[in-house]
């Protein structure tokens, strides 16, 4: 397939999960975020930089080019896509109990299975920038910051969330996966 389409599907893919987060921080002029400033603008350079890179000028990160075959770049594509559903969902159902004036444990949607919907679509989409890219520097940055500026947020928040809500929230960390579904009760 022609390289052209990959990047614009990788830049579609880049703006559709980043679009809900910027339409729930407008609707309800809230930044929640875990991370300091400087923390949240590193992992916007380390991660955006060359995913620009690759859309705008490809030749800037050609030297991390990966030989995969364009079926599994499709792969990756469809797991893009994947990762972008399950932010939309994720946000939806964040959105309709901020909205709804029910700001309490949120176990609807996606996060009926899992706690953290949206890191585990950050990890999928980062999966999906290595493959759809076909380039090591984009993936593993997405990858690697995404595993050191997740990690510890995620466990900051069970952390949060277990002060504010007690044994509702260990019951539900119980019965649901943190980035996954839980196979075993």
């Amino acid at each position: 397939m022609d390289e052209m389409i990959f990047r614009g599907v990788t830049a579609s893919i880049f703006v559709l999960l980043i679009l809900p987060r910027a339409i729930y921080r407008s609707l309800t002029r809230r930044i929640t975020a875990w991370m300091p400033l400087w923390q949240r603008i590193l992992t916007f350079v380390l991660t955006v930089a060359p995913l620009l890179m690759y859309i705008a000028w490809p030749r800037g990160v050609a030297w991390a080019g990966i030989a995969i075959t364009d079926w599994l770049r499709i792969v990756g594509v469809g797991a893009g896509m994947l990762a972008c559903a399950l932010f939309w969902w994720a946000n939806a159902a964040m959105n309709h109990a901020y909205h709804s004036g029910e700001v309490g444990l949120v176990t609807t949607g996606p996060y009926r299975w899992v706690r953290h919907p949206m890191y585990a679509a950050f990890f999928l989409v980062s999966l999906s920038f290595l493959l759809a890219a076909a380039n090591l520097c984009i993936g593993l940055m997405w990858i690697g910051v995404n595993a050191v500026a997740i990690l510890p947020n995620l466990r900051a928040e069970e952390r949060h969330l277990e002060q504010q809500f007690g044994e509702a929230y260990r019951r539900y960390a119980e019965r649901t996966g943190a980035l996954w579904p839980r196979l075993i009760p």
